[in-house]
């Protein structure tokens, strides 16, 4: 998928989700992107990293938000940009959110 469809996703999860969780808007994403027999993984690899707080910095490392960018690669008061850095990171290192969790649990970080 090109940036442009993983953006189009989201922006259709935050308009069929408007008062629903982050959750749920990472749902939509996540099975636009790789459909639904990912979604697990995913899930998963969120609540390890940041128990779903999209404000959650690590103190040791310093990376922050939903996925956990070690650069805090995006505002975190944007929802919607993260889970579309948090798609696009795991696409272009892992290609699937099963492969991150994988590696994940090898490693404790992905």
């Amino acid at each position: 998928y090109a940036e442009e469809s993983v953006m189009q996703a989201i922006n259709t999860a935050i308009i069929l989700t408007k008062n629903d969780s982050i959750k749920e808007m990472v749902r939509i994403a996540a099975i636009n992107a790789w459909g639904e027999s990912e979604w697990t993984a995913m899930e998963e690899l969120i609540q390890r990293e940041s128990r779903w707080n999209p404000h959650a910095v690590n103190s040791t490392s310093g990376a922050c938000g939903l996925f956990q960018s070690i650069n805090c690669d995006y505002n975190m008061d944007n929802t919607a940009e993260q889970i579309e850095w948090g798609i696009n990171y795991i696409k272009s290192r892992y290609n699937l959110p099963s492969v991150a969790l994988r590696f994940h649990n090898i490693h404790n970080w992905y």
